[in-house]
């Protein structure tokens, strides 16, 4: 069976920075290729790095500047959507990562798994997946995103999950927590702070402070930065900037993630990845949070207060069981299994067994 899937083309794969939806499809890619079970190709920006299966047309949108012209965006956006669609004709299954390939028509000549990573309480969303065309079969991301919006003609939930191999594990940690996500109200970074100062705590933080996506907001969200993080900055509250990879060493030395986010988060990855560290996840009851964090690797609260409290326990975590977690649960290998499923019912073809990689 040939699959290709569609990515966004806000940044590369693997994304230098920010990029959590490329992350997921270059990980999942890259077991399919490993696994061997199916060809496996991405549709992607033209300065993406994939070593095998690469598909392109236009460049990532932030390599035109950040932020990038939005017309010239919307232009090569709709041109990557629309050429994926109908260059696939070679491939059984065309899997498309978030909704945006609908407001490009998409008229393939295979169908169309799409999955859907994004807020399902948006009215605009609702209505995107309402109007779906027939051929499009809807997958959540969890059971949080797809309850958000049940009256969706849903196909399947399969929940996220990482290549174990690729979070450096780290048992023994160092004295300062993390955060890690955009620096907008929702992420709740200024919460992150006021937990850290409330325990005496160094924080490191680490994020996009321009949203590229959304340049009508980049006033109001330097004004956040301005603010509402800027002011606690020093030896204690330390800003990292945006980074890609190396933000695993001070995630996995952390003590722990506190992530007191202010929306449903569809699924959270930053949370899989912190607990394929050893780290434990300190995070508010929004989202697919329950779903992804187990009593064993962390905490899951209601209010700042607690939020202090359980940081303040983040010791009583054993590294090795979130590890443990990540690796039985949120395992890529678990989630390319559930998808070679959706692939077969759509297709009603079944693919050959093979050992699963060492």
């Amino acid at each position: 069976m040939r699959v290709a899937h569609v990515a966004p083309v806000i940044t590369t794969i693997p994304p230098a920075g920010h990029g959590s939806i490329e992350r997921v499809v270059e990980e999942l890619h890259a077991y399919q290729v490993r696994e061997g079970r199916l060809e496996s190709f991405v549709y992607a920006s033209s300065d993406s790095r994939l070593p095998t299966g690469l598909r392109a047309r236009v460049p990532s949108l932030r390599s035109l500047g950040e932020p990038p012209p939005v017309e010239v965006g919307r232009r090569l956006e709709a041109e990557h959507y629309r050429w994926a669609c109908a260059d696939a004709s070679d491939v059984d299954v065309l899997h498309a990562h978030g909704v945006w390939i609908l407001d490009h028509g998409p008229a393939a000549e295979v169908p169309i798994v799409l999955t859907v990573y994004t807020d399902t309480s948006q009215e605009e969303v609702q209505a995107a997946l309402a109007d779906a065309p027939a051929g499009v079969r809807l997958v959540a991301n969890s059971r949080s995103t797809r309850a958000k919006f049940p009256a969706a003609p849903w196909f399947a939930t399969v929940l996220e999950g990482v290549l174990p191999e690729r979070y450096p594990f780290r048992p023994v940690k160092e004295d300062h927590f993390v955060f890690v996500g955009d620096l907008r109200p929702k992420k709740g970074c200024h919460l992150a702070v006021r937990v850290a100062l409330e325990l005496g705590a160094r924080l490191k933080i680490i994020g996009r402070r321009l949203i590229a996506e959304v340049p009508e907001r980049a006033e109001a969200y330097e004004a956040y930065f301005r603010d509402e993080i800027a002011p606690h900055l020093g030896p204690r509250i330390e800003y990292l900037g945006e980074l890609g990879e190396e933000r695993l060493a001070h995630v996995a030395a952390a003590r722990a993630l506190l992530a007191p986010i202010g929306w449903d988060e569809p699924f959270g990855r930053i949370f899989a990845e912190a607990m394929a560290c050893g780290t434990p996840v300190v995070t508010f009851r929004r989202g697919a949070a329950e779903e992804v964090v187990p009593p064993e690797a962390g905490f899951v609260v209601d209010t700042l207060d607690e939020m202090v409290r359980a940081a303040a326990c983040a010791g009583s975590i054993a590294p090795v069981a979130c590890r443990r977690h990540v690796v039985r649960h949120l395992n890529v290998s678990r989630v390319a299994a559930e998808y070679a499923d959706v692939y077969q019912r759509v297709t009603g073809r079944r693919m050959a067994c093979s050992a699963p990689p060492s």
